[in-house]
């Protein structure tokens, strides 16, 4: 996805601990992080969601929220300096947050985001030292619910595969497994199709990858992520003016399938 190997999506309905106060804060939450395009009112919501987590140490569901909030902030802010900044803010929200409840997926699942985007501006060193904790908290989120956020830690896991190189444990076979899980879990979601696209296209299979980016831009806009749904069908199109570029110079190596006659087989 840039692209971002974890971009993931998600949008979640988190409910108030009792030890936050509703009032003028709670007020302003709500209103400032309802446009997830809005990065000033995200950065105002984040200096909120910094005082209050400050002033409630066992508030689980806000520091997920907050965690939240930092996600839709990192994909969006271009200076990197305090992109990091506020990703390791919220890599110590989220381990605030497992700490307090170390069986639920929540923790688990934005402790794996925020990590494999903060990798993305970190060097080779930090991004091998890293790497294990991505696969290693999607992995606890599947054991824990795996429908949590419609599967998409079954799409992380498969981009860590398909991402990693063999001989440090990835493997094409079980990245295709694992988006194709997440097609199951939601194949009216643009974002496991697009997935699934991608590593069709990094692996020359450009008439599956093509099949993959006819289902993305078809999906419908949902509503309550509409955000996710414009970046995902964007990305899409992108991918698609790639792909169409190649096939008119065929690259050394591309191999066409067929995939009425010819589909396939594992592990390809």
């Amino acid at each position: 996805m840039k692209k971002i190997i974890f971009a993931f999506l998600l949008l979640l309905p988190f409910g108030l601990s009792s030890s936050f106060t509703v009032g003028a804060d709670e007020t302003d939450l709500k209103k400032l992080t309802a446009n997830k395009e809005d990065v000033n009112s995200l950065l105002a919501a984040q200096a909120i969601f910094q005082d209050q987590i400050a002033k409630n140490p066992q508030d689980y569901d806000l520091r997920i929220r907050g965690a939240d909030n930092v996600y839709y902030l990192a994909i969006q802010l271009s200076e990197k300096a305090a992109k990091k900044s506020h990703l390791l803010q919220g890599i110590e929200w989220t381990k605030q947050a497992i700490a307090l409840q170390p069986n639920a997926p929540a923790g688990h699942f934005f402790y794996g985001i925020l990590t494999g985007l903060y990798v993305q501006m970190s060097d080779f060193f930090t991004a091998l030292k890293s790497k294990d904790i991505i696969k290693d908290e999607m992995e606890k989120v599947v054991a824990l619910d795996p429908h949590y956020s419609d599967g998409d830690a079954y799409i992380a896991l498969g981009e860590w595969y398909a991402a990693v190189p063999f001989f440090m444990g990835g493997s094409d076979s079980k990245a295709k497994d694992f988006l194709l899980k997440a097609v199951e879990m939601g194949p009216n979601r643009a974002k496991p199709h697009l997935a699934l696209a991608e590593f069709y296209s990094k692996r020359f299979k450009y008439d599956l990858a093509k099949k993959e980016i006819d289902q993305v831009l078809a999906s419908p806009i949902d509503s309550s992520v509409a955000f996710e749904n414009k970046r995902d069908q964007e990305d899409a199109k992108d991918l698609l003016k790639k792909i169409e570029s190649k096939l008119s110079k065929p690259a050394r190596g591309y191999e066409r399938v067929n995939t009425l006659t010819n589909p396939p087989g594992p592990g390809f």
